[in-house]
């Protein structure tokens, strides 16, 4: 199996070419799909606090008919779930989404942004809905967020592999022991200057497939951080 890659970067080239050539002597790596989770993020503004948590509480409950709007809009989407988060006389409103194969970045802005229209043209006068905008920047979309490393976005897997000390040294030309010490020092200053994520560098192989992929290249900045 091949994996596309575009760079300049040659030595870059090197290392992955050492990598997976240790982890196929090694016997492959062991990979799941743990969740699939495109999200938007409306934000509604009231009046005042008693208007916004009013609401929250009923904005879930119609969940089959927004769920059923949303659907009108899109042939490989489906909405999963909606959650909602009060600060102050704003409610930020969480749509999750599953969207098979596709990114899904634009097909969930336009489930999202006709769900929201339906939902004001149910109760904008009756909560008193000041203003709403599609897209609150809460989603952290191409944005580093400590909330996408705890829930992910997009496609999250999880990988293993088992890697002996023979490869290691010929193949990596280091040894398990040195290998552990190194990663537990990257544990150490990451952690002490609030980095998200502790790896060596999955960033540079990520925009490197998603260049030749012709893949979104700013979405980088979430789709690297991983522990």
């Amino acid at each position: 199996m091949y994996a596309p890659f575009a760079t300049t970067e040659g030595a870059l080239l090197a290392t992955l070419t050492h990598g997976a050539l240790a982890l196929s002597k090694s016997g492959g790596v062991t990979t799941r799909v743990l969740h699939h989770r495109m999200i938007r993020v409306p934000v509604f503004d009231f009046f005042n606090i008693s208007n916004a948590i009013a609401f929250s509480e009923w904005v879930e409950s119609p969940f089959d008919e927004i769920k059923q709007i949303a659907s009108k809009y899109t042939t490989h989407g489906r909405l999963i779930s909606i959650r909602c988060d009060i600060m102050g006389p704003s409610v930020f409103v969480e749509f999750e989404y599953y969207t098979a194969d596709a990114s899904g970045q634009n097909m969930t802005t336009t489930c999202t942004w006709h769900s929201i229209l339906w939902i004001k043209a149910q109760v904008g006068e009756r909560f008193g809905i000041k203003h709403m905008m599609i897209e609150s920047s809460s989603s952290s979309d191409k944005r580093a967020s400590v909330y996408n490393f705890i829930k992910g976005r997009g496609v999250r897997v999880i990988a293993e592999a088992h890697i002996p000390e023979k490869v290691a040294k010929t193949i990596l030309g280091s040894s398990s022991e040195n290998m552990v010490r190194a990663f537990q020092r990257f544990q150490m200053s990451a952690t002490q200057l609030g980095t998200l994520g502790v790896n060596i560098n999955a960033a540079n192989t990520i925009a490197g497939i998603f260049t030749a992929t012709g893949q979104d290249i700013a979405c980088t900045a979430e789709s690297s951080v991983s522990y």
